[in-house]
């Protein structure tokens, strides 16, 4: 029944947005979880063709696999790419906002734009794209921040943040071997 799938599309949501953040963190690619909330209470700006939460500043706006999206935030995305920003969505765009009203439209025309100029990419949700090509696209988009060089680096967990006064990093090594 309705209520089954709906459970089967959480569970599959679910395990998409880990994945997603499961590679960007064992690729050393730096970012923030960003509530929806913190956009409807203009937290979140679009300055300069960047993303800005508080104190923080992003160049590139990720999206996981969603099906829905606030109208603020589907309006930030679409402030972002019109103004030169930077944008990687896993998965189809969201196509509706939470009030069940079409919202696909008013993103596309500068979707296809900043897809046109390199400056967004989409990667289907059931990609059979290698990692390799998904890394590279990556690279082109949102380098890493901080890279480690060790034959194990996909088990170190390394994170830096920069603020206007200094810069914080965090390194954590997941696995079991240790050396270069």
């Amino acid at each position: 029944g309705r209520g089954r799938k709906q459970g089967e599309t959480l569970k599959r949501l679910v395990m998409s947005f880990d994945s997603v953040m499961e590679l960007l963190v064992r690729h050393q690619r730096d970012f923030e979880l960003v509530f929806e909330e913190s956009v409807s209470a203009g937290l979140v700006k679009i300055e300069k063709g960047k993303f800005k939460a508080g104190r923080r500043e992003f160049q590139v706006l990720i999206v996981p696999p969603c099906e829905l999206i606030h109208r603020d935030s589907a309006l930030l995305v679409k402030r972002l790419l019109e103004a030169g920003g930077k944008f990687l969505v896993f998965g189809d765009l969201p196509a509706r906002d939470h009030d069940d009203r079409e919202i696909l439209s008013e993103l596309l025309p500068a979707f296809r734009k900043a897809l046109q100029n390199g400056r967004a990419l989409q990667v289907p949700e059931r990609s059979a794209i290698s990692r390799e090509r998904l890394l590279a696209a990556l690279d082109r988009l949102h380098p890493p921040s901080l890279e480690l060089e060790c034959a194990f680096r996909e088990q170190v967990v390394c994170r830096e943040w920069r603020f206007e006064d200094g810069a914080a990093c965090f390194i954590a090594n997941l696995g079991r071997e240790s050396g270069a």
